[in-house]
Formats: C-alpha cells, structure tokens, sequence
C-alpha cells in the first residue's frame, strides 16, 4: 500500500511538473500568469505551446510609441527684469532635442536690451512631467562688453500648446546670477517641432 501510494505521489508530481503548473494548483484551474515548465520538461513541442501574451508591446507598437518629433526650433521674447529696478526685453533662439518623451536637452542663446545690453547663452535640461508642461533647469553666463561676464543658473516652467508641428509656449524662468541678482525672465516661445 505505501509503495503505490507514493507512486502516485511521484505520477502526480512528474504530471504537475510537465504541464507547467504548481502543485497546489491540483484542484483548481492554472491562472493566466503562471510561468511555464522549462521547455525540456514539457510534454509537447514548443510549437504547440500557447502564443505569446498579446498584452505585451510588439516592436511594431513600441516604434509607435518612440514617434513623436524630437527636435524643437523656436524663437523666444521676453520682458526681462533684474531685482526689479531694471528692464528691458530678451530675443533669440532656443532648440531642444528630447531623447524620450518625457526628457529633454537644449540649447539657447538670447539678446537682453534696454538697461542690460548683454548676451546671454546656456544648456537646459527639460522634463515634461505632463503632456505640455516643461520644468528646465540648467547653467549659462551673461556676456557683457568690457569683460563684466556673470555665470548664471536658469530655472523655468513653461507650457507648450501645440498644433501640428508648431507650437506657442508661455514661460517663466529665473536667472540667478554668480553675483546674488535674480533676473526674472516672462514671456514665450513660438516655434515648430521636426
């Protein structure tokens, strides 16, 4: 009697073990996410086995997914004020490359007129935790006449509406200067994605 009731012990078991399941799945059907036996124990030849789970992206979905425009080319203007005594008005050009959807690297170079009279170039690096809505930090320096260049630290929001492949992005960005000014920076871009 012990002798074939661990027989069917090992039957169960070795049956267990080819099909795929647990052996505390004896009594109840096998749920849809229980890893299958190594194909060496299976019963059956790998091409009878069950297709591959259609929830999981196929590379034709997941290149749909990674098409989106990565380049950005904008022109930017705005009202520039530093410790709210000074004023006057930034243009220039701002292009972005965003390497994933929610990540971005970028380059500007801008004009600041009227009390300033200076250039302004820097890097960003952009994050766009929604559809839209960017938050750019990054370092720069203001180029003065007569050698009096200021490294600055620039942080921002902005919102991009976009319609085909332009776009119109309000923002608010601040500079803070190596010398303890702040410059405020209001205004936007206007440019196409590509």
């Amino acid at each position: 009697m012990k002798r074939s009731a661990l027989l069917l012990v090992a039957l169960l078991f070795v049956g267990c073990a080819t099909s795929g399941y647990a052996p505390d799945a004896w009594s109840s059907p096998a749920p849809d996410d229980v890893t299958p036996a190594p194909s060496f124990l299976m019963a059956t030849e790998p091409s009878e086995q069950a297709p591959p789970d259609s929830t999981l992206p196929t590379p034709v979905e997941e290149q749909e997914k990674s098409d989106f425009p990565r380049h950005g080319l904008s022109v930017l203007m705005r009202y520039v004020t530093e410790n709210r005594a000074e004023g006057g008005w930034a243009i220039g050009l701002d292009y972005t490359y965003r390497f994933e959807q929610s990540w971005a690297v970028g380059a500007f170079g801008e004009y600041l007129s009227g009390d300033f009279d200076v250039w302004v170039t820097g890097v960003m690096g952009y994050w766009f935790p929604l559809r839209g809505l960017g938050i750019g930090v990054g370092p720069g320096v203001e180029i003065a006449e007569g050698g009096n260049d200021r490294f600055l630290g620039r942080v921002g929001i902005f919102y991009e509406f976009e319609e085909g492949a332009f776009f119109i992005s309000p923002a608010v960005f601040a500079d803070f200067l190596d010398d303890g000014d702040v410059a405020l920076l209001l205004g936007g871009n206007i440019g196409m994605l590509f």
